[in-house]
């Protein structure tokens, strides 16, 4: 984040004080019944993290630069919450201190308590629905201290695609599943390519090929950032099912390989553990039936 947009955040401390006091703090169910509520109603999920609250402040991210009009979907959606169509998720950390470091490991929950003392009266103003589902149901493994638990969660988790036809809708250098047998449950998996940085210059392009190369009994998986939120809102309005998952199949790579802690993943790119990119041939995208760049 640059300083003149860590500056306005410090700036706006007041308000954010404010906003606590004035707004309910937002329910969040934890990310086992946020599984639950998706299978039961066959629903699509729009997840928002810390990254869309400071694009709905107009403060760019590593990957996704501010943009009015970004900022204005992302604040439109926040509180549409209809589960019977599409689950809102934002993160499940309205805690105590002492509650955050019994569910996270010491960096996270560092991370988050200080991250909350800037941004909580944010979280409070703009996300008023009745409940939310938890945005970290694709971030299960390495933030967090319970790991045993981990086996068990990944098979609820593979039972929301369990027979789908598979539509990924990824930055072109995500490769989700590419190496790993997350999705083996699949009945088949194409891919639509998409931009890894910025994906949001080129929204109406990637919902409209989305549109054009899907049928409504198709099931999409989106990882494309920001992008993925507004995308999922809209195409779940279009007849369409889609999950916003990002980060899931990183968090899957992690646990395979037992990380203690955020660590690059050889072939794909990512936000956390590292920015560089290489090459892997096993690892390079299948499948392939729309590239927007």
């Amino acid at each position: 984040m640059r300083l003149k947009d860590k500056l306005k955040l410090l700036f706006r401390l007041p308000l954010t004080w404010l906003e606590k006091q004035l707004y309910k703090t937002p329910i969040v169910i934890n990310d086992l019944q946020t599984i639950e509520i998706i299978k039961n109603n066959n629903c699509s999920v729009a997840r928002f993290g810390d990254g869309e609250l400071n694009l709905m402040c107009n403060i760019g991210i590593k990957f996704q630069k501010a943009d009015k009009l970004l900022s204005k979907r992302l604040r439109e959606i926040a509180n549409k919450n209809d589960y019977s169509k599409i689950l809102i998720c934002i993160p499940d950390i309205f805690l105590s201190r002492k509650q955050l470091k019994k569910k996270f490991i010491k960096e996270d929950s560092i991370w988050y308590y200080k991250n909350l003392l800037i941004t909580r009266g944010l979280w409070h103003r703009n996300f008023r629905n009745s409940f939310y589902g938890d945005a970290n149901l694709s971030r299960f493994y390495v933030e967090r201290n319970d790991k045993e638990r981990t086996a068990q969660y990944v098979k609820c988790l593979k039972e929301l695609w369990q027979n789908s036809n598979i539509v990924f809708v990824e930055g072109d250098k995500s490769r989700l599943g590419m190496g790993n047998d997350l999705f083996e449950n699949a009945k088949s998996i194409k891919r639509i390519l998409c931009p890894s940085k910025n994906a949001f210059d080129k929204y109406d392009e990637i919902l409209y090929t989305v549109l054009s190369l899907t049928k409504s009994d198709d099931l999409i998986i989106c990882a494309l950032g920001p992008t993925a939120t507004i995308l999922s809102y809209d195409l779940s309005n279009n007849n369409r099912r889609v999950l916003d998952l990002g980060h899931v199949d990183i968090e899957y790579e992690w646990y395979l390989m037992g990380a203690k802690s955020h660590v690059g993943i050889e072939g794909k790119a990512m936000e956390e553990g590292g920015d560089k990119f290489c090459e892997v041939e096993e690892k390079k995208p299948t499948n392939v039936v729309a590239t927007i760049l």
